[in-house]
């Protein structure tokens, strides 16, 4: 249990440490960073150093008595809601950052998980405005970490409101092998998928309006590769109706 959590933690964008610390205090009342240091094996500097990180992070509140500083954990939900409303803040300034943009291509690359959560941040946005008309998608393959089924969930949400299946907005081709997978029928809620035996399933090309994302790890760093084109969007679509054609549902 301990592990999934710490993973979780991970995840989500906790160095190892401070998830350590944070699931340390989990449970407790409250704990100095004398306490924690010897429970954890760590210097108590370094106790400290991760202390402060949390705290800014809104996962951990100090108090004192008298002198001595002492730690506690805050929920979950308290983390999430601090979350939501800054990020209610900069959602509101994507339109207004959007209308300086140029039109010319961009091409860019975003390198870590932090980059792919805010690709997948990104994508949610831009579905929850209804910017996109149809979703395509080419050589998905099942997730190993819990993060990435957790977005899964959320993106299949926000789809769902947008009636998808009444105005085909979403299609998917996968490899056959993947056509009895539990993952691939959460697609079924809102789209059509269809199977070819030869498809690659290494790179997820996503193909939207007027942009392409090209998801895939690298000596196991994940990497979003974006083209924002018209033209290139429409061609890539050309070559998914193709494929379509050719699959099997």
């Amino acid at each position: 249990m301990q592990e999934e959590i710490l993973k979780c933690l991970v995840d989500f964008g906790l160095k190892n440490k401070e998830a350590e610390v944070f699931l340390c205090l989990v449970g407790k009342n409250k704990l100095t960073a004398y306490e924690i240091a010897k429970q954890l094996s760590l210097f108590r500097s370094t106790t400290y150093e991760i202390l402060n990180r949390l705290v800014e992070k809104g996962f951990v509140t100090q108090s004192k008595i008298g002198k001595t500083s002492f730690f506690k954990p805050n929920e979950i939900s308290s983390v999430v809601s601090k979350l939501k409303s800054k990020e209610d803040i900069l959602v509101s300034l994507i339109p207004k950052l959007n209308q300086i943009k140029s039109d010319k291509p961009e091409t860019r690359i975003l390198e870590g998980t932090l980059g792919q959560k805010q690709y997948n941040f990104e994508l949610i946005d831009i579905i929850k405005r209804k910017q996109i008309d149809e979703l395509y998608m080419i050589g998905n393959s099942v997730p190993e970490k819990e993060s990435s089924l957790l977005f899964l969930e959320k993106i299949i949400n926000e789809i769902q409101k947008l009636k998808p299946k009444k105005y085909g907005i979403f299609k998917g081709i996968w490899s056959s092998k993947y056509k009895n997978s539990k993952f691939v029928k959460h697609y079924d809620k809102f789209g059509e998928n269809r199977f070819l035996s030869k498809v690659p399933s290494k790179v997820t090309t996503f193909i939207t309006n007027n942009f392409i994302g090209f998801f895939f790890e690298e000596n196991e760093i994940p990497y979003v590769i974006e083209v924002k084109s018209k033209n290139i969007a429409n061609e890539m679509k050309s070559y998914f109706e193709t494929m379509w054609k050719l699959a099997k549902k």
